[in-house]
């Protein structure tokens, strides 16, 4: 190599060549090792890593590493020794190196002759660089028997740059300096204020699933962050699944099950920990080249089987249900394609017209040239297409450049990239520089959709090469054929929502604010019809600099948008003209259908071809076309760019012309299409507009879609014709297409035309499926965003609403159960659900606007609550929390919609987001409205409201305006449980009276056997109480004097109930997918209605009777004793989209817990040694905190409730578990107390230093921390003092433990009831606890890695406890638990004792320090 050329690209000489070296190593590497390469990383000497510029690390465990040394001239002693120290620096870091790589520019001087001695011949050189080296190498052998060293000299790395792969790194490296970090930058900013002028506003973009996608890709942090938690989240289940199973074990619960079954499966899964472990090692370091391993599923359908055939004994009903539940869970994870994660490669981005694609992608380029990565963008519109050669040839003005000279010079920039970031940066372990190449709008290059699929699948065989490669293609929805899209695993599709790659209300405040479009507004209200991001932009340059006055008509679709800038540029040109024009001439507009004609073609046209396209069509009337061409530049129509042809002595500039956007061309072509088949001069929609989606030959364009769907849309709006009617438009047109493209028209339907297609529309939305789907997806849905529309929300209100009962309605509209699906003869395939329209629309989320009122989007979310699926419930609880939060009257006017129509499930939904509402609502005009609401509606009408969920969400916001002050206590009180005088007796089912059976449809097998007794047994199951003999006598009296037991009776007023709600099958499905009394996913109707039973009964005997284990003429107190109520704003769903920006919790360590051993220590000697000798704990380490250790702004002293704290040694060799938990006694009380163990009677099982709400096993902590009303169990302890009398303790922190159908169970620690009242705390959020005035009083927060380690700490304002304690006459004192013992985990200790130790402390603060007593020292925790 001539080193003379070497290009260092503005680095020095030692640096460039690092970064050559680096590059060459890599792609021997992957060449050399292929997949057995798990790891590659550039770690440069200034990271802190000496000795080595990168290395690779091979499955089999051995490392490969390469040092470059910049030695230009012969090598000397001192060379060699910089040589030899940093193979010893490289060895003393990573030892498992087994070959080292030099690589030296220039080749040894061989063996050679020098003159001798005076009259002697010329003698061979004695240290030649051939001996030396040979010499220097058997040197490093003796001293370092197993390492391998390789000398990479001249010749080497000349051989290593000619292997296929690195074609590009010759030209990079030593031929003219072209393609840089730099020489991108200056193509995007070209492509900037080029075709992307109009297109992209950087500081209007805000991130959504485009950036997400590519954060994927790209392997980020952001990205590793969220996929290390899932896996995190899933590994505890796994645990959980082992615990679980091992308890089921030990119940004697699994005598109709093999044991082999579950130790293979416990086997199993423990193998999959491993796995799991090691793929979150390679996400925390960034290593996506980690082939991931051990993803058979087992096959846990026998045990499940046998599961849920098993009828548990007397206390093994929890052990049998939790057992299933967690396995159902398991199964559901895996089904997701963890692979694919770590071989992301490529992503295809779909979406209709203005969803922000361009945007998006433009954005990512952006940002990624700005870290310094390289990437680009390319225009598929008019790009040379024909092969990868010239497609990123011509893009990057690089003639003469192969694809793999280019890709491979882009390896090298991506090679620099991580140089820098490794010299910069302490920490090595980020991930590998990607390559982003994205090609935007694949549907607008006409007729090219084969050969764009084409280079799709080539670049797949290309990124096995170039592995840092990464490429999206965007285009619009219809682009989309399944059967030409890559097959590996590494590529996906992304589907954009309606509303686009972000919501459009979600930036619609930044485009009008002062410093953009200065658009003034009162109400955001009144422009949620802009349904696209493009729209927006039309809207912003309508209404620029101006305010919209309350009552003003506004335009917000996109058609009249473009029409009203058309219309309003036509009068400016015309009037600034110095040409007279007659009033029939439109220059404007004319000019404009003639460029679109060409630009179906053309991505661009020159000067002269845009003067031909236009003389034809303007020349007889318009005297220049200059003044119109720049006049349609100036006002943004077409985007003009100055380019310069190369050639033959002094470069020609030369301007060419774009359309401002495709969406522009297609409106245009369809309304001159609209107004000629309106005015007869063709009959019928061209041929080239027509069948989308099937093969499309040269001549016909795939931006056909918006032009037939526009032609449509305008015929329907001004003719009142609509495509299908009497064979209008369908000649040539797929049956599919027609129904869709007749619903979308549908949209602008008004008056007459309105009764002309509600039949039609009316019964497709009856039809559950296909038909049903399409009529939402296509046209209620999109209606739903204006009130005014017929075909909204409001229609489909009207329609269900007319069903003759709930259950008629729910088999029409509510999912399809498995029994309906058997009628209905449902095949596998797509669901064409309720659910996937709804997504489909408004994004996994259900992002619904915060300006919609109640009788849009809202209203459909709100019938669609009626749902059996699980999962869609919770998003749109949460959804619609969110929506109310911000429109907490158009939700009151919601209420008053939905309520009246007798839904109960649906009623229980809004029940729960009030009781969402009632604690993170904080306007008191809106809680007290809500209040009266439930108030008026709800207690006032008590009879017809028993559903305790109902009443309990009701009652939560009643409350909250009471403890504000807005109500008075007699109103409250109305709301609170009471019995009610006189109550009615309750239709009875006479048939189920008469059979008497355990089980009667529809409440049969475990609804039977487990779910109704819910209903009853806390009021019944003693029923030989005098009220419960008394409660059922009545019954019986009026029933013919049947014989009446509480499951009879339960029974029997079940099935009432439900038939009363028009359930009326006489059979159906027999079984639930979930047993033992868990609620399935997706309900099946006997399930739901069952449910549905059990808490109107709930209410009913609440009315009537005194809880069984309170004592007659006791009133329940609340009705979260008897059932779970979820609370919506304790969802994944509602985290994800209304959580504050608060920092991330951090470990807080202040001192260690474990030892660490040192190389001549014995692992079996360390252990022992570690555990047994007696532990430095300073408990003001773990006890004492303040505000900064939180992230928390401020200084103030904070004190822990609770502390419990796990970690290990970072050889895994042992661990160290510290929990420490507060207590309150009386001041003094526990002075003089020496042995614990006799006075301190608990202290043998500290875990139960915690107290327990008085509810259901769930309950949800926000609505605990401000609900007064709610008690606690087990709340105090007693000992005795040295006076021999009895003492309290006062627990501080209660276990709340909350079951979301979308989280599953989850368990937290918050302040107990004692000390919220003590120190004020009214409000939970995001893990802070504040009071009334909004100070931060407290926090909690938890943290966890994937090795074992994790810490949950619950900390409380410092100062204000003790003033407030001292007052009380209180002290705090700590218990503290300190275990120790050889971690069992570790497969490698299998032949290491089993050494544990317990040490438990008291500790007492005495106002400058604190003091420590221990009271215990032995193996066990609850023996001495």
């Amino acid at each position: 190599m001539n080193w003379n050329n070497f290009l260092v690209y503005g680095n020095n000489n030692d640096v460039a060549f690092e970064m050559l070296c680096n590059q060459l190593f890599e792609s021997y590497l992957k060449r050399t090792y292929g997949d057995e390469l798990v790891k590659f990383r550039a770690v440069n000497g200034a990271a802190g890593d000496g000795g080595i510029e990168a290395y690779g690390i091979l499955k089999e465990g051995s490392i490969l590493a390469v040092q470059a040394k910049w030695f230009r001239a012969t090598l000397t002693k001192t060379q060699f020794k910089q040589i030899e120290e940093s193979i010893n620096t490289a060895l003393t870091l990573r030892p498992e190196i087994s070959e080292y790589i030099i690589c030296i520019p220039r080749d040894l001087s061989s063996l050679k002759f020098v003159r001798g001695k005076k009259g002697e011949p010329k003698q061979p050189a004695k240290e030649h660089e051939d001996k030396l080296v040979d010499a220097f190498t058997k040197e490093m052998l003796e001293v370092h028997p197993t390492l391998k060293i390789t000398w990479w000299f001249d010749h080497d790395l000349d051989f290593e740059i000619a292997q296929s792969g690195n074609e590009g790194m010759y030209k990079f490296w030593f031929e003219k300096e072209v393609v840089s970090l730099e020489y991108l930058k200056e193509l995007f900013e070209l492509s900037r204020v080029g075709w992307l002028e109009e297109r992209y506003i950087p500081e209007l973009h805000a991130q959504g699933l485009i950036h997400k996608s590519i954060q994927e890709l790209s392997f980020s942090q952001e990205f590793r962050n969220g996929f290390t938690a899932d896996l995190a989240e899933f590994k505890d289940l796994l645990n959980q699944i082992i615990k679980k199973i091992q308890a089921f074990i030990k119940n004697n619960a699994s005598v109709s099950i093999e044991q082999d079954l579950l130790t293979n499966f416990i086997l199993h899964l423990e193998k999959e920990i491993e796995h799991l472990n090691a793929m979150i090692d390679a996400l925390d370091m960034g290593n996506d080249l980690y082939k991931v391993e051990g993803q058979n599923n087992y096959d846990v359908d026998e045990i499940l089987n046998k599961l849920k055939r098993i009828v548990p004994l007397n206390g093994q009903n929890g052990v049998v249900s939790d057992l299933i539940d967690v396995i159902v869970k398991y199964t559901d994870f895996k089904e997701q394609d963890i692979e694919s994660v770590f071989s992301a490669t490529m992503r295809l981005i779909l979406g209709d017209p203005g969803t922000g694609k361009t945007h998006g992608l433009t954005n990512a380029v952006d940002i990624h040239i700005k870290k310094g990565f390289p990437a680009i963008i390319i225009q598929a519109k008019g790009a040379k297409s024909e092969d990868w050669t010239s497609l990123l040839s011509s893009s990057l003005s690089l003639p003469g450049w192969t694809k793999d000279q280019i890709f491979s010079a882009f390896q090298a920039l991506a090679i620099q990239s991580e140089h820098k970031r490794a010299t910069n940066r302490s920490d090595p372990d980020f991930e590998h520089t990607k390559i982003l190449v994205c090609i935007d709008g694949l549907e607008e290059d006409f007729g090219k959709e084969g050969i764009w699929y084409a280079r799709m699948r080539e670049a797949e065989v290309f990124m096995r090469t170039y592995p840092r490669l990464k490429f999206v293609f965007s285009a619009r929805s219809y682009f989309y054929q399944k059967t030409k899209i890559p097959k590996g695993k590494g590529f996906a599709t992304v589907f954009l929502p309606r509303e686009g790659d972000v919501p459009v209300w979600s930036v619609a405040e930044e485009y009008f604010s002062e410093e953009h479009f200065n658009i003034r507004i009162d109400s955001f209200t009144k422009v949620r019809g802009i349904d696209s991001l493009f729209a927006l932009r039309l809207f912003c340059e309508e209404y620029q600099g101006q305010t919209i006055e309350k009552e003003e008509d506004i335009l917000t679709a996109t058609m009249d948008l473009l029409e009203k800038k058309i219309d309003r540029i036509e009068e400016t040109f015309k009037s600034i003209s110095e040409q007279q024009f007659s009033q029939g001439r439109t220059p404007v507009r004319d000019a404009l259908e003639a460029v679109s004609d060409a630009f179906c073609t053309k991505s661009e046209l020159d000067h002269t071809e845009l003067s031909n396209v236009l003389k034809p069509n303007v020349g007889e009337y318009l005297s220049s076309f200059e003044v119109l061409i720049d006049f349609l530049v100036n006002n943004g129509m077409l985007i003009r760019s100055e380019v310069f042809d190369q050639g033959i002595g002094m470069k020609k500039k030369r301007s060419v012309y774009r359309m401002l956007s495709n969406s522009v061309i297609e409106m245009i072509i369809a309304g001159r299409l609209a107004t000629n088949i309106s005015n007869g001069t063709i009959a019928n929609i061209p041929t080239e507009f027509k069948n989308i989606g099937q093969e499309l030959g040269a001549e016909e364009t795939v931006s056909a879609q918006l032009i037939l769907q526009s032609t449509v849309d305008r015929l329907f709006i001004s003719q009142n014709k609509l495509i299908g009617d009497d064979g209008f438009l369908t000649d040539g047109v797929e049956q599919g297409k027609i129904s869709s493209l007749r619903l979308t028209a549908l949209v602008n339907a008004k008056g007459e035309q309105v009764e002309k297609y509600k039949a039609e529309v009316e019964e497709m939305l009856l039809s559950p499926g296909e038909n049903q789907f399409n009529v939402l997806a296509n046209l209620i849905l999109p209606a739903s965003r204006f009130n005014e529309n017929p075909f909204g929300a409001l229609f489909l209100h009207n329609v269900l609403k007319e069903r003759g009962s709930t259950f008629e309605r729910d088999k029409k509209w509510s999912g399809l159960d498995h029994h309906e699906e058997f009628i209905l003869k449902v095949k596998d395939g797509r669901s064409y659900s309720v659910k996937d329209a709804l997504i489909g629309f408004a994004g996994e989320y259900l992002d619904l606007s915060p300006y919609s009122f109640y009788d849009e989007t809202p209203l459909v979310f709100g019938w669609a609550l009626s749902n059996i699926d699980q999962d869609l419930r919770s998003r749109l609880r949460a959804s619609l929390t969110v929506w109310a939060l911000k429109q907490p009257e158009e939700f009151e006017k919601l209420l008053d919609k939905l309520f009246p129509e007798n839904d109960p499930q649906i009623q229980e939904d809004l029940s729960s987001i009030m009781l969402a509402l009632a604690g993170k609502l904080k306007d008191p005009i809106s809680i007290e409205r809500l209040a009266r609401w439930s108030l008026n509606n709800i207690f006032n009408h008590v009879v017809e409201h028993r559903n305790v969920i109902v009443r309990q969400g009701m009652r939560a916001i009643v409350e909250r305006a009471y403890g504000l002050g807005l109500l008075n206590s007699w109103e409250v009180e109305t709301s609170r449980p009471r019995q009610l005088a006189n109550d009615v007796l309750i239709p009875l089912d006479n048939d189920a009276l008469e059979d008497g059976s355990e089980q009667i449809y529809p409440i049969v097998s475990d609804l039977a056997w487990y779910v109704i007794k819910k209903a009853y047994n806390k009021f019944l199951d003693h029923e030989d109480t005098d009220e419960a003999v008394e409660f059922l006598h009545r019954f019986s009296l009026e029933n013919e004097n049947v014989e009446l037991y509480p499951h009879v009776w339960g029974m029997a007023a079940a099935i009432a109930y439900i038939k009363n709600l028009g359930f009326n099958r006489n059979e159906g499905n027999s079984f639930t997918d979930d047993t033992h009394g868990s609620k399935s996913k997706i309900y099946t109707y006997e399930e739901k209605y069952t449910w549905l039973a059990v808490h109107y009964l709930q209410g009913y005997l609440s009315d009537n009777l005194s809880p069984a284990d309170l004592g007659e003429n006791v009133v329940i107190s609340d009705y979260s004793l008897l059932s779970p109520i979820p609370n919506p704003a304790e969802s994944k769903y509602f985290r994800s989209r209304a959580a504050t920006q608060r920092n991330p919790p951090r470990w807080i360590i202040k001192s260690p817990l474990v030892k660490e051993r040192k190389d001549d220590e014995q692992i079996n000697d360390f252990i022992k040694e570690s555990i047994d000798s007696e532990p430095e704990l300073n408990f003001c380490d773990w006890i004492d905190f303040s505000e900064n250790d939180f992230s928390i702004k401020g200084e103030k002293p904070m004190l822990a409730l609770y502390n419990k704290t796990k970690v290990h040694d970072s050889q895994e060799l042992y661990m160290g578990l510290l929990t420490v938990r507060a207590t309150f006694v009386k001041k003094g009380s526990m002075d003089g107390l020496s042995d614990c163990k006799d006075e301190l009677y608990f202290v043998e099982n500290l875990d139960g230093l915690v107290a327990h709400p008085e509810t259901h096993t769930y309950s949800n902590p926000t609505d605990l921390v401000w609900m007064e009303w709610i008690g606690e169990m087990e709340s105090e302890d007693y000992f005795i003092n040295v006076e021999g009398a009895q003492e309290v303790v006062l627990k501080t922190i209660t276990k709340v433990i909350t079951d979301d159908s979308s989280d599953g169970e989850q368990s937290s620690i918050i302040p107990a009831k004692a000390v919220r009242k003590l120190v004020g705390i009214v409000d939970l959020a995001e893990g802070m606890f504040r009071d009334r005035e909004g100070k931060v009083v407290g926090t909690q927060q938890e943290v966890k890695d994937n090795r074992g380690n994790y810490q949950e700490l619950l900390v409380i304002d410092k100062e204000r406890m003790m003033d407030r304690l001292a007052k009380e006459g209180f002290e705090m004192i700590w218990f503290a638990e300190f275990l120790q013992h050889t971690n069992y985990s570790n497969k490698t200790l299998a032949e290491v004792p089993n050494y544990q130790k317990v040490r438990k402390y008291m500790v007492k603060y005495t106002g400058n320090e604190f003091e420590v007593q221990k009271f215990w020292d032995a193996r066990y925790t609850n023996k001495r």
